[in-house]
């Protein structure tokens, strides 16, 4: 590329007060230039045939760029077809590349990742680059990061967790799937659960593999809470001590904080 910049630059060709600016600004007929002198015709010819293979050359060259890249690309793209992207709720003090507090949070984050299906504890972060500064990429990743996140959660099954008069108290997703807490994020989350809870519940995730769930009107989260606080303090990968709320009053499913396990 260097090279073709260099041939073809103007600035190059042509140096102001050179023969090349004299002759092209000129009423000079060139005409008679070639009339009399035979050794210059060849002379050009010469010339001309030197640029023709020269550019065939540089014509050459560039397919075999063009060839190099595209060979180069495509397992980089095959390789992306190995991994999901994902959302993780993470604490905030991970500091991650990317990632937006949850609603009224002070401590609890939502950040993107990649991850790699053939091993699915191994996740690549999501790196600021000019593709995320693009609404279009960031919503087809949010979208299929939430589908990654629905398979998950329909291959776990709830503990129901029931008093002595058989009423459910809670609702406890547990598995060792890294995803298993982030699944509160899947579009059918709260769906499985406002029949038992109704519309207003109360969701505390202790660690990546814990999520406990709640009725919010007939709540006994303080009940449980000192067993929330030292799943969190006893978890490899701790996540929040704060409380949670996915609301569907009004439809589609509103995920804020009110609160925290630390006060209770």
């Amino acid at each position: 590329m260097e090279e073709l910049t260099r041939i073809f630059h103007t600035n190059l060709l042509r140096k102001p007060g050179s023969q090349m600016d004299t002759a092209l600004i000129s009423n000079c007929d060139w005409s008679g230039v070639y009339s009399y002198s035979p050794a210059l015709q060849s002379f050009a010819r010469l010339v001309l045939i030197s640029f023709a293979r020269r550019l065939m050359t540089l014509q050459s060259e560039i397919f075999m760029l063009s060839l190099f890249f595209l060979l180069v690309a495509t397992p980089l793209h095959a390789d992306s077809v190995k991994r999901n992207p994902v959302l993780l709720i993470e604490p905030s003090f991970y500091h991650h590349p990317i990632s937006t507090l949850i609603p009224g949070a002070r401590k609890t984050v939502i950040t993107a990742a990649w991850m790699d299906r053939s091993q699915e504890t191994s996740f690549k972060f999501l790196e600021p680059s000019w593709k995320t500064t693009k609404r279009s990429f960031m919503n087809r990743f949010v979208q299929e990061a939430r589908q990654t996140l629905s398979e998950q959660l329909s291959s776990i099954h709830p503990h129901l967790l029931r008093d002595e008069h058989q009423v459910i108290q809670v609702a406890m997703i547990e598995s060792e799937h890294p995803l298993t807490a982030s699944t509160i994020l899947a579009p059918e989350f709260g769906q499985q659960f406002v029949m038992i809870f109704g519309p207003e519940m109360l969701i505390a995730i202790p660690s990546a593999n814990r999520i406990y769930i709640f009725s919010k009107l007939a709540s006994s989260i303080e009940e449980i809470a000192p067993a929330i606080r030292d799943d969190y303090k006893l978890a490899i990968n701790p996540v929040s001590l704060e409380i949670f709320e996915l609301d569907f009053k009004h439809g589609q499913g509103d995920l804020h904080t009110v609160g925290s396990l630390e006060s209770l």
